[in-house]
């Protein structure tokens, strides 16, 4: 993960298509933490571009895989992020 870091500093298509490398590298493992924590960094870009349709779908799709697990607190990750979306897109509303 420190290479994507890296990438993000260097702009957010670097970090993108990183991402999409890591995706494509892990995704035959079937790994939903691995899978999980590569949708949240991919969310976390997408917000940082302000492309909230993109953020909400990645959030999805991390959700969902670490529902897969059934650990509560990997299923928490979700809620923060959601927030923030909500937060960078909406920043009249408060929580």
């Amino acid at each position: 993960m420190l290479e994507f870091g890296h990438d993000v500093a260097h702009g957010t298509d670097v970090a993108k298509a990183s991402l999409d490398a890591l995706l494509a590298e892990h995704e035959p493992e079937n790994s939903p933490i691995t899978i999980g924590l590569i949708h949240e960094a991919r969310a976390q870009v997408a917000l940082r571009e302000r492309d909230f349709e993109t953020a909400r779908e990645q959030v999805a799709k991390m959700e969902s895989r670490y529902r897969s697990p059934g650990v509560a607190t990997l299923i928490a990750l979700a809620a923060p992020l959601k927030r923030a979306i909500d937060r960078v897109e909406n920043p009249r509303v408060t929580d």
